[in-house]
């Protein structure tokens, strides 16, 4: 099975997050694995054909919500056929607070139907070495909890 990853990871924890989901859901197969890093530039009709892939939408939380910058690069993508969508918040070990709910009104609007979604802990961007928020997260225990999350999500498309 092949899916889309997105994700906007300025610090690269969601980066990680969502390349382990991807390969839970496309079982490893690293010979079409599809991904668009949304940090630099906005999805754009460059991207290729998405219309039937399973999207993976990867945000961080900002106070508590999706941030503005990010709904801005995913502006632009459609969906015309129900595609189903995986929701994923990566946060700094506080609380991912609506910024789930953010993304499930967001996609519903352009077309998606959500049909799974998480939340896992990064590293805080304002994390330091004297004060360490979730340092090293996410790590190989998070890693692995994301890919089985894929590994569901892919039997309930299937199914």
């Amino acid at each position: 099975m092949k899916s889309l990853s997105l994700y906007f990871s300025p610090t690269g924890g969601g980066e990680k997050i969502a390349k382990a989901i991807q390969n839970g859901i496309d079982q490893n197969d690293y010979d079409y694995q599809f991904s668009l890093n949304l940090n630099k530039r906005p999805v754009s009709a460059e991207t290729g054909e998405i219309e039937t892939l399973p999207v993976i939408f990867t945000i961080p939380v900002y106070g508590g919500h999706m941030p503005k910058v990010a709904m801005e690069r995913l502006n632009t993508l459609r969906s015309e056929c129900n595609q189903p969508a995986i929701l994923v918040a990566v946060y700094g070990n506080r609380a991912f607070e609506k910024a789930l709910i953010d993304l499930e009104a967001f996609v519903r609007e352009r077309g998606f139907n959500p049909i799974a979604a998480g939340a896992f802990p990064c590293e805080h961007s304002y994390s330091t070495d004297e004060t360490p928020i979730a340092a090293g997260r996410p790590d190989n225990t998070d890693l692995k909890m994301a890919e089985e999350f894929g590994r569901l999500v892919r039997e309930k498309i299937l199914r």
